[in-house]
């Protein structure tokens, strides 16, 4: 698991919210209810998704390493070659969607495979919001911050205590 943070959340993340707020309307019945836009906000032009969007991709090759070698494992990102028994610069965006939660809703525990990678960005995260539990861990959301993991990870987010908790998930494949 990678953890980064956006440096220009305080600007961005205000209108991500509209955004996901006005497009949030497939609701999830099962266990933990909770609203959602289409899976390819990625690919519906928005000027603030793409800048986002395009940030995660910038990131890829190196959380790819990282993830692959360890969390301390060294990297100079200029010099990645095929070396690694991967290329790093080979992964995609295939999914992208967003998700606001409401007092009362949630996700159940759910994996991502066959996916090889995933992410969740948090564009609101409201005193007393639930966190997101990987593999039994809690992770605490901050506003602004993505968190990249590999997509047969168990994870869940328990049913929330207060409106208003929001992120942008994607799953990621690989394109050799």
């Amino acid at each position: 698991m990678e953890i980064y943070k956006y440096p220009y959340s305080d600007k961005l993340n205000p209108r991500l919210y509209e955004i996901i707020e006005q497009r949030a309307c497939n609701q999830i019945d099962d266990v933990r209810p909770h609203t959602r836009t289409d899976w390819d906000l990625h690919k519906q032009n928005i000027k603030e998704v793409n800048t986002l969007v395009t940030w995660i991709r910038t990131l890829l090759p190196q959380a790819s390493f990282r993830i692959a070698k360890g969390e301390d494992a060294k990297i100079d990102i200029n010099t990645i070659s095929d070396d690694v028994g991967f290329n790093p610069y080979s992964f995609k965006i295939h999914q992208c969607w967003g998700i606001l939660y409401k007092k009362g809703q949630g996700v159940r525990e759910h994996t991502h495979f066959p996916y090889p990678l995933a992410f969740v960005y948090y564009v609101k995260t409201p005193s007393g919001c639930s966190p997101t539990i990987f593999k039994g861990k809690r992770v605490r959301p901050k506003e602004g911050e993505l968190v990249l993991f590999e997509g047969y990870h168990l994870h869940g987010v328990p049913l929330s205590k207060v409106d208003g908790r929001c992120v942008i998930g994607g799953l990621i494949l690989y394109s050799p």
